[in-house]
C-alpha cells in the first residue's frame, strides 16, 4: 500500500472508530430485523483482490454460485480501474462499484465511498481477500452477514479489527484459493463445489477478433503467446519466448500471435523483427481488457507465465501452458487435461504466493531461469490438435 493510500486508510479509520458505536448499534438493529424477516439475503457486496486480473477471474465462481442459488440476489462487485474491463459484460453482476472513480477519489472521496457502502443496506458482505481496508468495509456496511478471509500471520491492525466480521474463514497457504472463496458463501446457506470460472465477451471484441482472424493464414494452429507479465519478476525472458515461437512455427506449422498492451508494442515489434518470421508471427497490442477474451477464445493454444490472461484462457476453455516460475501451483494456477503447468526444477521451492509475502528475489528469478524452452515446447505439442501438426 502506497503512502498516500495509507494516509487515506488512516483518515477513514479515524472516522470509523469515532462513529463505531453508531455502526455497531445499527448493525444490531439490522441483524434483528434480518432474522425477523426470515434471514433472506437480497443484496450482496463481493470484494475481491482489487488490483490483479487473474485473482478477479478466480473470484467469478462466487458470483456464479450466488446467482445459481437465487437469481434474484442483487450482486454488487467492488472493483478498481485496473481490472474493471474483464467483468464489464459479466451478466452475474448487477452493480459495479469502482473505488477509483469520482466521487470516490481523494481523502473526502474515500469517505464518500464508505458512506455509499453504508447507504446500500447490503444483507451480506463477502470479503474474499484479507486487509484492514476490507474490515472497514464490513464496519461501515452494518450488514447482518459479514464474511472475510483471514490469514494466520497478518498485520496487527488487521488482526485487531477482524472482529468487525462475524464470520472469519482461515485461508491455509498452499491450498486452492478459488475453493476457499466458495467457503465464504456458507453463512448464506450456499455449500458449493463448482469451480467454474466465467469470462464474458463483448460485441465489439467479437467483431474486432473476427476481422483479425480473417486476415491470418488458414489451416494452421493459432497460438497466442504473452511475453510480458504484470510483475517483472515473473517474466520468463524475450529470448526464450522467441526461440519457442520459432520452433512452433517451423516444426508445427503454427501461426503465432505475440500479445501485449499498447506499452509493449516496441518490445514485441523488436521480437517479431528479430525472429525473421513476420509472415507467421504477428504482434497484437491493441486489445483492451474487455476485448481480449474474444481474441483468446479463438486460439488453438495460449502460452504465458502465470498472469491474468492465463485465467481468462482457462475460463474460456482454451488449452493453455502456464509457466508458473516462482508461483505456488497448488494455490491458484489452473491444472487439468488442457491446462498444463510447466514448473521449474523440483529442487526450487515456490517463492511467490497469493496471500502472503514472497520469498527472496533471487529464488524467484532462479525458478524462471531454470525452466527450459524444451520443457515448454513439449508441453505445447502435447496440447496441439493432432490433425494440425505438420512436421
Amino acid at each position: 500500500m502506497s503512502t498516500k493510500e495509507q494516509l487515506k486508510f488512516h483518515f477513514v479509520f479515524f472516522w470509523g472508530l469515532l462513529f463505531s458505536p453508531f455502526f455497531i448499534l445499527r448493525t444490531i438493529v439490522r441483524c434483528r430485523k434480518f432474522i425477523k424477516e426470515g434471514s433472506v439475503v437480497k443484496r450482496v457486496l463481493v470484494v475481491p483482490v482489487l488490483t490483479r486480473v487473474g485473482d478477479l477471474v478466480c473470484a467469478t465462481p462466487v458470483l456464479r454460485e450466488l446467482k445459481l442459488h437465487d437469481p434474484n440476489i442483487e450482486i454488487t462487485l467492488m472493483l478498481s480501474r485496473k481490472n474493471e474491463g474483464i467483468v464489464e459484460f459479466n451478466s452475474r453482476i448487477d452493480h459495479r462499484l469502482n473505488i477509483n472513480n469520482i466521487p470516490h477519489k481523494g481523502f473526502w472521496g474515500r469517505l464518500r465511498f464508505f458512506s455509499t457502502i453504508r447507504r446500500r443496506d447490503f444483507d451480506a458482505v463477502i470479503l474474499l481477500t484479507n486487509s484492514p481496508f476490507n474490515n472497514l468495509v464490513s464496519l461501515f456496511s452494518c450488514a447482518p452477514i459479514r464474511a472475510k478471509t483471514i490469514r494466520q500471520n497478518r498485520l496487527f491492525l488487521e488482526f485487531a479489527t477482524d472482529w468487525f466480521n462475524n464470520y472469519r474463514f482461515l485461508y491455509r497457504d498452499h491450498t486452492s484459493l478459488p475453493r476457499h472463496y466458495l467457503r465464504l458463501l456458507e453463512p448464506l446457506g450456499i455449500f458449493a463445489e463448482g469451480l467454474v470460472k466465467e469470462v464474458f465477451v463483448s460485441e465489439a471484441g467479437e467483431q474486432k477478433a473476427s476481422r483479425l482472424f480473417a486476415r491470418l493464414p488458414s489451416g494452421h494452429p493459432i497460438i497466442g503467446i504473452s511475453i510480458t507479465a504484470g510483475n517483472k519478476i515473473k517474466e520468463w525472458g524475450d529470448e526464450k519466448f522467441k526461440i519457442l515461437a520459432q520452433r512452433l512455427i517451423l516444426e508445427k506449422n503454427a501461426v503465432v500471435l505475440i500479445l501485449g498492451g499498447p506499452g509493449d508494442k516496441p518490445r514485441i515489434d523488436e521480437l517479431v523483427i528479430e525472429s525473421n518470421m513476420a509472415d507467421k508471427m504477428y504482434g497484437v497490442c491493441d486489445y483492451n481488457l474487455s476485448e481480449l477474451p474474444s481474441l483468446i477464445k479463438r486460439l488453438s493454444l495460449y502460452i504465458a507465465v502465470d498472469t491474468g490472461p492465463i485465467y481468462i484462457a482457462h475460463a474460456l476453455g482454451v488449452p493453455l501452458i502456464d509457466i508458473t516460475g516462482p508461483c505456488d501451483g497448488r494455490e491458484q494456477p489452473p491444472e487439468d487435461k488442457i491446462s498444463l503447468q510447466v514448473q521449474p526444477d523440483s529442487a526450487i521451492p515456490p517463492s511467490s504466493f497469493t496471500l502472503k509475502s514472497g520469498g527472496p528475489e533471487n529464488l524467484q528469478q532462479e525458478a524462471l531461469s531454470s525452466t527450459p524452452v524444451e520443457k515448454v515446447y513439449n508441453s505445447a505439442v502435447s496440447l496441439l490438435p493432432r490433425e494440425t501438426i505438420v512436421s
